[in-house]
């Protein structure tokens, strides 16, 4: 059976963990969903560029071993106890340290805008993703017995449906293709006024 990285994240963020997120970062279902469905592949497509550099193996290696994929079991009591804002901040910190503080501020911005959410609320959220798309790589690696240089070749191999699944407009954002070489400005006017 194919494993499908985007849909084994995407799994751990339905239904009423999505509604609870939503109420946490104070906008609805379907603007919460749409930042969502565009941070999601994004940080994928992160980790994608990450590995494809020298020593990209070694920094996921390390961001797996911090990990804590009992978030995924805890999500909706994280969210309701209170622990939300210091996982999102954990989170966008450990993003900043990846990918550097231009790249993640473009992402949050152009998230914002295409999803109709204000920047505080579009920042929560990339912080709040990060753990969870991380948690979900280290239980799929540690559940099925796989090694690290299996996941950097899978990850490679999901490049392709990741670009796709980037909405459109917001591919000029992504870690993939022409995002390497553009600026933040570049980015943000590929998303039209």
């Amino acid at each position: 059976m194919a494993i499908n990285l985007l849909d084994s994240v995407m799994d751990n963020l339905k239904g009423p963990v999505m509604d609870q997120i939503g109420e946490w970062i104070g906008e609805t279902p379907e603007k919460t969903k749409a930042a969502t469905e565009g941070m999601v592949p994004s940080l994928l497509s992160g980790l994608i560029d990450m590995v494809s550099k020298p020593g990209g193996e070694n920094q996921l290696s390390n961001v797996l071993k911090e990990a804590d994929d009992s978030i995924l079991d805890k999500l909706g009591s994280l969210l309701r106890g209170g622990q939300a804002a210091s996982t999102s901040q954990a989170g966008g910190n450990l993003l900043t340290s990846l990918f550097g503080d231009n790249m993640v501020t473009n992402l949050i911005s152009g998230i914002a805008k295409f999803a109709g959410v204000n920047l505080g609320s579009a920042k929560s959220l990339l912080g709040l993703l990060a753990p969870v798309v991380f948690a979900a790589i280290k239980r799929l690696v540690s559940t099925r017995g796989l090694s690290l240089s299996w996941l950097v070749k899978f990850l490679l191999g999901q490049k392709d449906s990741i670009a796709k699944a980037l909405p459109k407009g917001l591919a000029g954002l992504s870690f993939l293709g022409s995002a390497a070489t553009a600026t933040g400005e570049e980015a943000l006017a590929a998303l039209g006024d």
